[in-house]
């Protein structure tokens, strides 16, 4: 705006000091200042557009990255909640072969999963630090964060602290003064609003720890193996022949699994007559019984008068 000096510049003996002098000036100082007011209002109302638009941008990038660890929780605890009922219902299993396989395919699945959530990690943090250069907004250092309590800015004045995240300033805040999620000001308190990755990784570690199973320490600590040589050679009709077998650890009250080494019948008749079931008849001691409920005798098979295997399941 062009300087109006010399329209109002006051003359000795020439100036009249009247007000049809002094009114004209002012009424011309008062439309400049009115027109600054109103320029002002306007540099405001695009400061606003600009934030709204940065605001708009940080979620627009780093929400879908949001959403994709939020799936891959989710696929997570899904996968441990199979595992959980793929051990309660351990009885279906036949075999120690099918047990390790179940456990490794359980292996796979939680690193797939894992993985997944490292690269959206990664994928999110480029996204946020391509907003913070897009946004223009204040960005210090994780070792640099105590200078929040010197930055008493306006309300709503964002900030970035690298591996913590996205810090609002509240004016009139009272919330007490953490020096990791809250910073005291002199007017107010800046509040954690967008924790970083890494923040999260903290705050879901128990979480996560819970899930990264010990697995040879779990297998070898709750499932026992053992055998038991089945030396029966018939079993009478409606009746049962039992043997047993030592698996160390075993205590009254464990679930058994046991596989015969072959078919137990003889030929097709025999087998069809022939049923098994196992328990811990005593500490360290599973009991194998072959029943024959029907009305003829039925024989067992070379092959089946072997070593059985036996897996007891521990609680």
């Amino acid at each position: 705006m062009p300087t109006r000096f010399e329209a109002y510049r006051v003359r000795d003996g020439v100036t009249p000091l009247s007000q049809d002098y002094f009114n004209p000036v002012l009424a011309d100082i008062d439309a400049r200042i009115a027109e600054l007011e109103a320029r002002r209002a306007d540099l405001q109302a695009v400061i606003d557009d600009l934030t709204r638009f940065g605001l708009q941008r940080i979620d627009t990038i780093i929400g879908p990255a949001i959403a994709q660890m939020d799936a891959t929780l989710d696929d997570l605890e899904q996968r441990r909640d199979q595992l959980l009922a793929a051990i309660n219902n351990v009885g279906d299993l036949a075999t120690q072969t099918q047990l390790t396989g179940a456990i490794a395919a359980e292996q796979a699945a939680r690193q797939a999963a894992i993985a997944a959530e490292t690269s959206a990690r990664q994928a999110a943090d480029a996204a946020l630090q391509a907003a913070i250069e897009n946004v223009g907004l204040p960005v210090l250092a994780y070792d640099q964060r105590a200078q929040l309590r010197t930055m008493a800015y306006a309300d709503g004045k964002q900030a970035i602290v690298r591996d913590l995240g996205l810090f609002v300033h509240r004016v009139g805040s009272t919330e007490p003064d953490d020096g990791m999620t809250c910073f005291a000001t002199s007017t107010g308190r800046w509040l954690l609003e967008a924790p970083h990755w890494d923040v999260v990784d903290a705050f879901l570690a128990p979480e996560m720890e819970s899930l990264q199973l010990d697995k040879p320490s779990w297998f070898t600590n709750c499932v026992l193996f053992g055998t038991a040589t089945c030396g029966i050679a018939s079993v009478a009709a409606t009746s049962q022949a039992a043997f047993t077998g030592t698996v160390t650890g075993a205590a009254v009250g464990d679930r058994v699994i046991v596989s015969p080494p072959a078919m137990i019948g003889t030929d097709a008749a025999s087998n069809a007559r022939l049923a098994y079931h196992a328990w811990v008849s005593a500490a360290n001691t599973v009991t194998v019984a072959i029943v024959n409920p029907s009305a003829s005798s039925a024989s067992i098979s070379t092959a089946a008068q072997g070593a059985w295997q036996i897996a007891v399941i521990k609680p």
